[in-house]
């Protein structure tokens, strides 16, 4: 536990380290639900703020998971990752390490994506809970833009995911379970303050493999500053 205190803790510093920096990014999320891979981790009674932070091209970022009888922050992200685009391809290769409800697991993936306003995308995650057999999952998507880059634009995202192997809380699963989809629109506030309302909407093939309901739609609402 000491080790991953000192991980939140550095994600901390150098978030705050990103969102100092000259012509740079700083971003607070607040979601309604939380999937992972479309499990259901968390009840509705919980919140999941996340911050994020960007440093040419490096991302880091920390997501807590608050429950109205929690009495301390007990359940944690963080993530860091890396994009860079070489011969006409947006690359980005990422890690997350994430303390959930019995089981803490760590997450090595890497995307393969093409530029441009329709931006089609291959993810693989290679996963590593602490009690549980590691596996993949394979995701397949795209997203697409729509607007002006400097105002008012929005983002639709779909992605089905397979599962090959991956779940910390049961057998392992072996199936196509559920695509998500979700909207997200970047509204100008102010000079440097963009926000960023969304809606979620999750599709599940496996529903009792993942503990959730056939479909389901939540809400997130973010704010980022650019320095």
């Amino acid at each position: 536990m000491k080790t991953v205190k000192l991980l939140i803790i550095a994600a901390l510093l150098m978030l705050v380290a990103s969102a100092a920096a000259s012509e740079n990014k700083g971003k607070i999320t607040a979601d309604e639900d939380y999937a992972w891979h479309g499990f259901r981790v968390f009840g509705r009674d919980y919140v999941h703020p996340r911050f994020e932070g960007e440093l040419s091209g490096i991302e880091i970022a920390t997501a807590s998971h608050l429950g109205e009888t929690s009495d301390d922050i007990e359940y944690w992200d963080t993530s860091a990752g890396y994009t860079f685009e070489t011969a006409g391809l947006i690359l980005r290769g990422g890690y997350d390490y994430l303390i959930m409800p019995g089981a803490d697991v760590q997450e090595i993936s890497a995307t393969l994506k093409l530029p441009g306003d329709i931006g089609p995308f291959y993810r693989i995650s290679h996963i590593v809970p602490d009690e549980a057999a590691n596996g993949q999952v394979h995701a397949v998507g795209a997203d697409v833009c729509a607007g002006d880059p400097n105002g008012i634009r929005a983002t639709l995202a779909v992605a089905a995911e397979y599962n090959d192997g991956v779940n910390p809380w049961g057998p392992a699963i072996r199936d196509w379970t559920h695509v998500t989809t979700s909207l997200v629109v970047d509204v100008p506030a102010s000079e440097g303050i963009t926000v960023h309302p969304g809606v979620v909407y999750q599709y599940c093939w496996e529903p009792e493999f993942l503990g959730r309901d056939n479909d389901e739609i939540w809400y997130t609402l973010g704010i980022s500053y650019r320095f």
